[in-house]
């Protein structure tokens, strides 16, 4: 997923957490929102790899910063860092919760694509994946962006953002149909052609939740549609 949107989804998901009744110590809704935004954004800071190679950032990329077992102590660390921003107003355990949930909705918004996330680095290197989402989805964006306008006019209340997030979901959903419809496609080519048993890939593409590339491997040739 693109960091921009990861980003925002942290902020509807703050958005929809916020406590109907804050007390004394906790952040106001701007900051809760900001905080969101900016931890859910925070575990695509390994593009810093970039700069030293390209094959070691697709090496490492969605790696230990978008682990679940590393989530506490980024979550930690983050926190004090945003303590001594605001010198001390708030404290940590004001910001905790909040960073938590953003970098938890990141690592479960790369989960759903193709690529994978690395949730147990630097215990594994082995990437869960959920091939539901492209890495760009416009309509996936665009309801939280929706979310997160709700928000703002219904002020009094998180019921859009909370609306907002079960909508996603359920889009996700609907994807995870659409993808096992598709490796289903794949299955029974496979079972007319005669192939090879084998896994078959369903591989979203952009521009709509419709548009799938499969792919049957086979010894020594693929079959792509």
């Amino acid at each position: 997923m693109d960091t921009l949107t990861h980003a925002l989804s942290g902020a509807l998901l703050a958005r929809a957490t916020e406590p109907k009744d804050p007390r004394p110590g906790q952040l106001p809704r701007r900051a809760r929102l900001w905080v969101g935004f900016w931890a859910a954004a925070f575990p695509d800071s390994d593009f810093i790899t970039r700069f030293i190679d390209p094959l070691t950032y697709l090496t490492v990329h969605r790696g230990i910063t978008h682990s679940v077992v590393m989530l506490p102590l980024w979550a930690l660390g983050l926190s004090l860092l945003f303590m001594l921003l605001v010198r001390g107003k708030y404290s940590w355990r004001a910001f905790v919760g909040v960073v938590a949930l953003g970098i938890g909705i990141h690592i479960a918004g790369d989960v759903i694509t193709a690529f994978g996330t690395m949730i147990l680095a630097p215990l594994s290197v082995w990437r869960a994946q959920l091939p539901t989402t492209f890495i760009i989805d416009p309509y996936f964006t665009a309801i939280i962006v929706a979310g997160l306008v709700a928000s703002a006019v219904w002020k009094r209340t998180r019921k859009p953002a909370v609306i907002g997030l079960a909508v996603l979901a359920a889009y996700v959903g609907f994807q995870g149909i659409l993808h096992q419809r598709a490796v289903a496609a794949g299955e029974a080519y496979a079972g007319q052609h005669q192939l090879e048993a084998g896994s078959v890939e369903a591989i979203p593409q952009p521009f709509s939740p419709f548009h799938w590339m499969i792919v049957i491997p086979q010894q020594d040739e693929y079959h792509m549609a």
